[in-house]
């Protein structure tokens, strides 16, 4: 199920960002929501929590991320708010950065050296 709504909703924003030509800019704002929720564990805490309101959390939303993310995404977070989809965003965030390195042709790759490597 996971799965399916990561691969749903991130497609979607994929699709948007391709009809905008935006994949590369959304990219790097998904990849900054992602470090912002890995570093503030309390975030993701508050848009889950049941007794805040979802007025409250989209208010929290658009003051929060509002300078971080641009419009499409912040109403990507405000309907999964609406959809009580909140604990699926660190997977639809990756379903999108996968489909954009993809698209922008950028693989991830682990590189092990016996000597230390320059910057180069």
């Amino acid at each position: 199920m996971v799965n399916e709504i990561a691969e749903r909703y991130g497609q979607g924003l994929f699709e948007l960002a391709t009809e905008n030509n935006t994949v590369r800019e959304k990219k790097v704002q998904c990849e900054s929501l992602l470090k912002i929720l890995k570093e503030n564990n309390e975030v993701e805490l508050f848009l889950r929590a049941v007794k805040i309101t979802k007025e409250e959390k989209k208010n929290f939303i658009t003051n929060v991320f509002g300078k971080v993310v641009d419009q499409d995404i912040l109403n990507l977070l405000k309907l999964l708010v609406d959809r009580g989809r909140v604990t699926y965003i660190d997977e639809i965030l990756r379903k999108f950065e996968t489909l954009a390195n993809e698209e922008l042709g950028i693989v991830k790759a682990v590189v092990y050296s016996a000597r230390k490597l320059s910057q180069e």
